[in-house]
């Protein structure tokens, strides 16, 4: 699935949570109901919506922009400078997906190449396992903080799109 279809379906299961809850909750996601979305242009914010003025006569234009957090994520440095926060789960996904590229274009033989598989997908359990063990609550507050930031950042930007 795309990068895009995940947005799409983010959104579609906010949306579907609109009786579960009650005041700000419920109001903010009425506004999601609403199937007359459409994607921004630009990719900054990813959806965008004119949502209908309820009593107070004034239209809401609403700009949704998705990111992702989990506390599976890790400080990268890189030269010792700046650090990112890079999710332990996509890297693991492309190792993965490397592999599967490597096996179908292996020139090894078949049972050579099965065993380099084996071998490389037990070290990804072996990595998972060791990354499961030592996630912590604070790695999750660093990948928010890192991420919400970044964000930020392109508050400009959102405001442009929706001019």
């Amino acid at each position: 699935m795309g990068h895009k279809e995940d947005e799409i379906r983010c959104l579609n299961w906010a949306s579907s949570k609109t009786n579960q809850n009650r005041g700000s909750s419920k109001k903010i996601l009425r506004f999601l109901s609403c199937p007359d979305f459409s994607e921004a242009e630009q990719e900054h914010p990813d959806f965008i919506k004119m949502v209908p003025s309820e009593g107070n006569g004034r239209a809401i234009l609403l700009g949704i922009e998705h990111f992702a957090v989990n506390h599976y994520s890790t400080k990268i440095h890189e030269n010792g400078k700046k650090y990112e926060i890079g999710s332990t789960g996509t890297f693991q996904e492309k190792r993965i997906l490397k592999m599967q590229k490597d096996y179908i274009e292996s020139d090894d033989n078949p049972e050579d190449a099965l065993n380099n598989v084996i071998n490389n997908l037990r070290d990804v359990i072996s990595d998972l396992n060791c990354i499961q063990g030592s996630s912590i609550y604070p790695n999750l507050i660093d990948a928010f903080d890192y991420s919400l930031t970044k964000h930020v950042k392109k508050i400009d930007d959102y405001q442009s799109t929706l001019k």
